[in-house]
């Protein structure tokens, strides 16, 4: 997460971790930065796991990527 609030994301994409837009092993990517983020908010924190990840804004709004295994 820069200072600015955008989210970057590298490793693995097997499961859409990477929050790409894409669903493929990436594991020799550098730095992707995560789509679907409405930028003009601020990320203020970032919670990640294994196959998912979770962002959160200053406003109090919710992203959320990768696997969607069970919903």
């Amino acid at each position: 997460m820069t200072e600015e609030g955008r989210v970057y994301s590298s490793g693995n994409n097997l499961h859409g971790q990477l929050g790409c837009g894409e669903e493929e092993s990436k594991s020799e990517i550098s730095l992707m930065l995560v789509k679907g983020i409405d930028y003009y908010r601020k990320i203020i924190q970032i919670s990640c796991g294994s196959d998912h990840s979770f962002a959160l804004s200053n406003i109090g709004e919710v992203y959320s990527w990768g696997l969607n295994f069970k919903g």
